[in-house]
């Protein structure tokens, strides 16, 4: 009759799909899931902690740059890498590289430049000691203490001895190929074997 004619028609339990929605939802996810990959993004997106050098670290750097990759080092080169290196030793009082390059732009204008003042010598000496101290297998520690060991105490075979050492570690760094040949030829000694690792380095 019209009466039941508007009457919505019953579902069977059996025809009732409660499961459909869950389903669908977790299919969502797994989708996501697979197109994010968080298992396969590296490490520096996932915690993003940036590596950031030192104050004293960049300190140090400039330095170096004055007096080994400016091919016009002068007299104030050395001059500005000693404040530098200063700097950088009060922010960093146990850094070993950067009480070596000190040491090291001291010896240039002690040597160099006449600047071999009793006060200096002291302090480069100082300077030295502390850098092997702080950074035994440390290249630019073992360059200064060489360069000490060789104008200050006239320590031919220790310096020969820790630059034969360092060139094992580093055969193409031409600061210690150049110091050897220099010791070499100081010495009378043959120096074309020293002198074929400065052309290859």
């Amino acid at each position: 009759d019209g009466g039941r004619a508007g009457s919505p028609i019953p579902v069977s339990h059996s025809e009732r799909k409660p499961w459909l929605v869950p389903g669908i939802i977790g299919l969502l996810a797994v989708a996501a899931l697979v197109l994010w990959q968080p298992w396969k993004r590296p490490a520096s997106q996932t915690a993003e902690v940036a590596i950031v050098a030192s104050p004293a670290a960049e300190l140090v750097a400039k330095a170096r740059a004055l007096i080994d990759d400016d091919p016009l080092v002068v007299r104030e080169s050395y001059k500005s890498a000693v404040e530098l290196c200063e700097r950088a030793t009060q922010l960093s009082p146990d850094d070993g590289e950067a009480w070596a390059t000190l040491a090291r732009s001291n010896h240039r204008l002690a040597t160099e430049y006449r600047e071999d003042t009793g006060k200096r010598r002291a302090a480069l000496r100082s300077q030295a000691e502390r850098a092997i101290r702080l950074a035994p297998d440390s290249i630019e520690a073992g360059l200064a203490m060489a360069g000490y060991e060789l104008s200050f105490e006239d320590n031919v075979a220790a310096a020969r001895a820790r630059l034969l050492r360092l060139i094992e570690q580093a055969p193409t760094d031409r600061r210690l190929l150049r110091m050897l040949v220099s010791l070499e030829e100081d010495r009378g000694q043959d120096v074309r074997e020293a002198r074929r690792w400065t052309e290859r380095a």
